[in-house]
């Protein structure tokens, strides 16, 4: 039976987590936030005590990763080599590594069939930086979440101020511009805008909004497709 897949890419800040998550609430779908995948090869990086610049380690890592797709409480959640992972994979130290380890191509290599195993158990909404120009290329809606890097320098401090963390604007900014440079101009899966995805510009838009119009767009699609069967 098809499962449909909706992509949805953008740059650090963009509100694709957030929005991606509601998307597959309302519809029923699974829900994946590929950059989970490497946060969880970082942190077990850390365990073994394996050097960032490591490659070959962190490749036999990836590769051996047993990954699971859990249900609960409607919630889904990853279970990482028998472990389910959540808040620990936020935690300074990996943030410190995961975008460094994230750029490696053997790595992203290794973990490409994963990513497209989870997919293929669909339904399913999977967010990361090259889902829909790499991960999954015939996805059924492909989506790309944009906004000005200040507009999302201030949405990362606004959120760091709930938390508690003391961190100043402008390093926020500097950060993401680094980011968003390191994304784009690697060698393997740079952050693009996929073909055929409709891109969103979401400055002026709430979380909602934006899921709202992605709903949208899904239902439309389908209609399409239901005329012409």
């Amino acid at each position: 039976m098809f499962q449909p897949v909706i992509t949805i890419d953008g740059p650090v800040g963009a509100g694709k987590t957030t929005v991606g998550r509601l998307v597959a609430g309302e519809l029923g779908f699974a829900f994946l936030d590929t950059g989970v995948l490497y946060r969880a090869l970082a942190m077990l990086l850390l365990r073994v005590g394996a050097d960032k610049d490591d490659y070959a380690q962190a490749e036999v890592i990836a590769r051996n990763m047993n990954v699971k797709m859990l249900l609960e409480d409607e919630h889904h959640m990853l279970e990482i080599n028998g472990e389910v992972v959540s808040e620990e994979l936020y935690s300074p130290d990996i943030e410190q590594i995961v975008s460094h380890v994230a750029q490696q191509p053997r790595v992203r290599s290794s973990l490409l069939p994963i990513q497209r195993d989870i997919a293929s158990t669909g339904p399913i909404v999977l967010v990361g930086r090259d889902v829909g120009s790499i991960v999954c290329p015939d996805a059924e809606l492909k989506i790309y979440i944009d906004a000005p890097v200040a507009v999302r320098a201030e949405r990362k401090y606004l959120e760091k101020i709930d938390s508690g963390d003391t961190i100043s604007k402008s390093i926020i900014l500097s950060l993401l511009q680094n980011r968003d440079e390191v994304d784009s101009d690697r060698d393997v899966s740079p952050l693009v805008v996929p073909e055929r995805a409709i891109v969103i510009q979401s400055e002026n838009l709430s979380a909602m909004q934006v899921a709202t119009l992605i709903i949208s767009y899904f239902s439309d699609l389908r209609g399409r497709e239901e005329q012409l069967t």
